[in-house]
């Protein structure tokens, strides 16, 4: 937990790259933090990913991974597509097993497991 004891765990993707090392320091002021880097959850392989957070059972996930430069991603489409599509949904997928976590925050969106408006996109129908 944080300093006093309360906090949440939260993990973040990405924790070597710069906006995840910001987010890494900001969050560990208050919460335990689980920094993940390629070589603890290489988002590109789905099982990978699924294992660390059940593992972790974090109540929050950071999800900053990802190949953030236009001219790497021009230059290797595939790649890119995998890490960033690909490697994103693997987390969201890993985050919607049951009890897995309470909130995920993307580049781009924020996910709960609770239905609302912005999260209908990756609410299964159950």
């Amino acid at each position: 937990m944080g300093p006093k004891g309360e906090g949440l765990k939260v993990a973040i993707t990405g924790a070597a790259g710069l906006f995840g090392h910001g987010l890494v320091e900001i969050f560990s002021l208050r919460h335990t933090v689980f920094a993940l880097t390629r070589s603890e959850a290489d988002i590109t392989r789905a099982d990978e990913v699924r294992s660390v957070i059940r593992r972790l059972g974090p109540d929050v996930i950071v999800h900053p991974a990802g190949i953030p430069d236009l001219d790497q991603c021009e230059a290797d489409p595939a790649r890119a597509f995998l890490t960033n599509v690909h490697g994103t949904r693997h987390v969201v997928e890993a985050a919607r097993e049951p009890m897995a976590v309470r909130q995920i925050c993307s580049a781009i969106f924020s996910f709960s497991n609770k239905p609302t408006s912005g999260s209908r996109l990756l609410t299964s129908r159950r």
